[in-house]
């Protein structure tokens, strides 16, 4: 059990005690010197009524005074407080005896004495009492002692003296300012402890803001020390105080090159945007004494681009005085950078770096919409031939192809306009030029600049563009209506066999919608199933038997009807749809002549954008495995266009075809681009003669000579000649003295849908039976 000697209330108790000790003996250095001037005074006065008995009495006082005057001015000035009730009773004789022969002396001449000298001896009393009074003030039950021994005094003297020869006049009057001596000794004890108990409390919290401060100054030195903020602290005139020296080497300056500069100063970077609004801001804030968080300040802290978060209050320092602005700054260049990334990616285009569609829709939007708009032309770019090179060299050469795009589009264009990429491999340009003579000469420039060959990882690559150009007001005058029109100048440019450019025109306008629409329907077709697959059969020149027949696409329209391929595939061809439509060709083809059960080949038609996908394999696999057709029993047509872009590829694509299993036709053979050195070249198992030829090898000798020395060919390269597009009987027979031999045409029937196939040929070879050319065997 612990056992607390000094209790917090005791010990407090006890400092007061000391303190009206102190008092007590301060007190003492004026009473006595005062009393003892009056004893001199008294003397004086009456040196010729008394003078023995005064001297005697000065005699005995001064001695017992001074020595208790001293003891007095020790205590007084002593270091350390008294706190023991006890110290007041430290020299008891001292006081005793000072006081008795001060006070008796004067009580016994009064009362002997008559005249004025018992009444100034009386006063002389009086004074004596009050003096005591005074002096014992500090402890209220010392003067009440000090009283009371008086009264007891002023009775005893006339006892021993004898009432007979007393006058009861002074002794009444002595004891009533006794008594009003203790009521004024109560309230003053009272007053004076109330008032020391006051002071001690104000110095203990004196002490603890003190301990306080000391304990926040610590906290916030370590703060400096082991935080990424700093503090700051500025005057009435906005000039640093107290500068830190992380907040000196946050501004790669020196503690002494900041003190006293104006915090604007410090802050200041003329040539970063937005510092001057910060500055300004923060200066009103100061200026105006208002309180501030987190006000985001750019700069430059030697040659690094910084920006830095202050806040700050107005508070009264007893140093400075009123007017002294304190805070914390922190450097958050990094959440700046961060943000601003993420701002980047919301707003440009991750590769190039140029604004993305919404930046661009927004600016081009927020033009005009101003009261008075100025004339804005957009120039919509696509790209000619990027998806092929894509497809062919892989991504990560696209992707360095579009960073040359954009880079030649801020060569040509950044000072004029706004460039942003809006599609993978579509650009826009915003210009103020308005003239159709500037934008034509514009959009050369961009077409010459963007066809130039781009050299990539030892790749010589080239691409073209095709632009098409709206201008405000004319064309539109909201930006989604803009871009629209922009972008029919372009379908435009590119039917007209791009390279080249368009501006928008209403009434071509008319048939983009109608593009726009058949689109729309097409990409509805294939997950409509309004795809249907019609078939034309091969027929042997020699026997007239059916070898197998050729996939025919058409396309059952629930509102145009029956539409001719005429009209959609090149629409599929360039949207890019023919790929997912050939992959529905393969996979139906498959299936119908695995359900033939005729041993009977199927030849589907291949395009360049499908033959350019590297996957076209793995789709032919699929094909095959899902319907169960041997490969032999699938033949895939080529034509020349599809070959001319690089004959290496061509070969190696071939060749992972063929490695299938499957035949490979070589369709159209005679026009476009016809060379026989894709007959030595590339490996075919059937070379189709384009109707071209055919239509004319009555009337015309030299086509008949053509196609003999095509067969010839075809033959000694272990190849079949078929040739397309016979009509009649003559045609059938001409053909086949020829060398081809494989028919196809009209002559042997039309195209029909694969649950007639069967129906329709035979009533149609039926017709023709006893041709021994062209009839069945």
């Amino acid at each position: 059990m612990t056992n607390i000697t000094n209790p917090p209330d005791e010990i407090a108790r006890d400092v007061v005690r000391g303190l009206q000790v102190r008092f007590l003996e301060r007190n003492f250095l004026t009473t006595i010197p005062t009393t003892l001037l009056g004893m001199v005074i008294t003397c004086l006065l009456f040196w010729a009524e008394c003078g023995s008995v005064l001297l005697w009495w000065v005699a005995i006082s001064a001695p017992i005074a001074l020595q208790r005057f001293y003891f007095a001015y020790r205590a007084a000035f002593a270091q350390a407080v008294p706190c023991n009730a006890n110290a007041v009773w430290r020299h008891p004789i001292l006081d005793v005896l000072l006081w008795l022969s001060v006070f008796l002396p004067p009580v016994a001449i009064a009362f002997t004495y008559g005249g004025a000298v018992s009444t100034y001896m009386v006063i002389v009393a009086s004074s004596v009492m009050w003096a005591g009074v005074f002096a014992y003030i500090a402890t209220f039950w010392l003067a009440a002692v000090f009283i009371v021994t008086n009264i007891v005094c002023w009775l005893l003297v006339p006892t021993v003296v004898g009432w007979s020869v007393i006058d009861y006049r002074p002794i009444t009057l002595l004891v009533f300012m006794a008594l009003a001596a203790l009521l004024i000794a109560r309230r003053l004890s009272l007053w004076l402890e109330k008032s020391l108990q006051r002071k001690i409390q104000l110095e203990q919290q004196t002490d603890e803001l003190s301990q306080r401060a000391d304990t926040i100054a610590l906290l916030l030195h370590e703060y400096q020390d082991e935080s990424s903020d700093w503090l700051w602290k500025v005057d009435a005139d906005n000039r640093l105080l107290d500068v830190s020296e992380r907040f000196a080497r946050a501004f790669d300056r020196s503690v002494e090159q900041l003190e006293g500069v104006p915090i604007a100063r410090v802050l200041t970077a003329a040539d970063v945007g937005g510092n001057g609004e910060a500055c300004r801001l923060l200066a009103t804030r100061l200026g105006d004494r208002q309180s501030f968080r987190d006000l985001i300040v750019p700069g430059m802290a030697g040659d690094e681009r910084r920006w830095w978060s202050i806040s700050g209050r107005p508070v009264h320092d007893r140093n400075d005085g009123a007017g002294v602005f304190r805070g914390v700054m922190a450097d958050v260049t990094a959440e700046q950078l961060a943000r601003e990334a993420v701002y980047n990616l919301a707003h440009h285009d991750a590769l190039t770096g140029l604004p993305n569609r919404l930046t661009f829709f927004n600016r081009l939007a927020s033009m005009l919409e101003r009261k008075n708009a100025p004339q804005v032309a957009v120039i919509t770019l696509d790209l000619d031939g990027f998806k092929l090179a894509n497809d062919k060299y892989g991504h990560p050469v696209g992707d360095a192809i579009l960073k040359g795009v954009a880079d030649r589009l801020r060569e040509v264009a950044s000072d004029i306009g706004l460039v942003a990429r809006i599609g993978g491999d579509e650009f826009v340009i915003k210009t103020l030029l308005a003239d159709r003579a500037a934008l034509g000469t514009l959009c050369d420039d961009l077409i010459n600049a963007l066809s130039c060959p781009y050299e990539i990882k030892d790749l010589l690559i080239r691409i073209g563009v095709s632009a098409g150009v709206a201008i405000s007001p004319g064309d539109g005058t909201k930006a989604d209506t803009l871009l629209k029109n922009s972008d029919a100048a372009l379908y435009r440019s590119k039917q007209a066999g791009r390279g080249q450019y368009r501006f928008f025109d209403h009434r071509a306008d008319r048939q983009t919608k109608q593009r726009a629409a058949m689109l729309q329907d097409l990409r509805d077709a294939i997950a409509l199933e309004e795809f249907v697959l019609y078939y034309q059969p091969f027929i042997a020149s020699d026997s007239g038997d059916v070898t197998g027949y050729e996939a025919l696409i058409r396309w059952r329209h629930p509102e145009r009807g029956m539409v001719s391929p005429a009209d959609f595939i090149p629409l599929a061809e360039e949207s890019g749809l023919i790929v997912p439509i050939g992959e529905w060709v393969l996979g139906r083809a498959c299936a119908d002549a695995m359900a033939w059960q005729d041993n009977r080949r199927v030849a589907v038609n291949i395009s360049a954008a499908q033959f350019q996908d590297q996957s076209l394999p793995d789709r032919i696999q699929r094909a095959l495995t899902e319907s169960g057709l041997p490969p032999g029993l699938l033949e895939i047509e080529l034509t020349e266009s599809v070959l001319v872009e690089d004959i290496d590829d061509a070969l190696s694509m071939l060749c992972r075809i063929r490695a299938l299993g499957v035949k490979i036709a070589l369709d159209d053979f005679g026009t476009g681009y016809s060379s026989l050195s894709y007959l030595r070249t590339l490996s075919f198992d059937r070379v189709k003669i384009d109707r071209s030829f055919v239509n004319d090898v009555i009337t015309e000798p030299g086509s008949s000579v053509i196609i003999r020395a095509v067969g010839d060919i075809a033959r000694g390269l272990g190849m079949t000649l078929i040739a397309e597009g016979v009509e009649t009987r003559e045609q059938a027979e001409l053909l086949r003295d020829k060398g081809c031999q494989e028919l196809q045409g009209f002559f042997y029937g039309r195209p029909v849908i694969n649950a007639e196939r069967l129906l329709s040929l035979d009533l149609h070879l039926g017709e023709l039976a006893g041709t021994e050319a062209v009839g069945p065997q």
